[in-house]
C-alpha cells in the first residue's frame, strides 16, 4: 500500500519480504495473518484487512522508483539483475529476446538467458509473449 499498490501480487510480496511462495517459510506466516484477520486473499492478490493496516509499520519516508529498483537488484542474483537492468531501462517498450540476450551477453536459446527470465516472470517483475519480454508496472511508482 505504501508503493500505492493496494493488492500486490503474492509473488512480489514473498520476493520483497525475501521468500519464495509455495514454501512453508512463506506459507506458514502467510497462513497466519490470514487467519488472524490482517491480510486477505483474491486469487494471486494480497492485501491488508483494516486491522492488518492498523499494525503495519508505515515507511518513514516516500519510497522513490529508483530505490524500489535498488531493493529489488539487490535481491536479485546476478543474471536476473542483469536481464531486469535491461528491461526497466527501455520501459514502458519491451525488447525481443534477442535484442536482450544481445545486450545482456547471453545465448537467446540458452539456459543462462531463459532460466533468469523465467524467475523474473515467476516473480512477477516481468512479462513476456511473442518473443518480446517486458518489465511489469509493478516495478514504477
Amino acid at each position: 500500500e505504501s508503493i500505492g499498490n493496494p493488492a500486490p501480487e503474492e509473488p512480489a510480496v514473498a520476493f520483497l519480504a525475501g521468500y519464495t511462495v509455495g514454501g512453508g517459510a512463506w506459507n506458514n506466516p502467510r497462513g497466519s495473518l490470514a487467519t488472524k484477520r490482517l491480510i486477505a486473499r483474491q486469487g494471486r492478490n494480497l492485501s491488508l484487512t483494516e486491522a492488518g493496516r492498523s499494525l503495519a509499520q508505515i515507511p518513514d519516508q516516500v519510497l522513490t522508483t529508483e530505490e524500489l529498483h535498488r531493493k529489488v537488484y539487490s535481491i536479485l542474483p546476478g543474471p536476473e539483475k542483469k536481464l531486469l537492468e535491461q528491461l526497466i531501462a527501455v520501459y514502458p517498450e519491451g525488447l525481443t529476446n534477442e535484442d536482450l540476450a544481445t545486450r545482456t551477453g547471453y545465448t537467446q536459446n540458452g539456459g543462462a538467458f531463459n532460466n533468469p527470465r523465467g524467475r523474473l516472470r515467476t516473480l512477477g517483475l516481468i512479462e513476456y509473449q511473442n518473443g518480446i519480454s517486458k518489465a511489469r508496472s509493478i516495478l514504477f511508482l
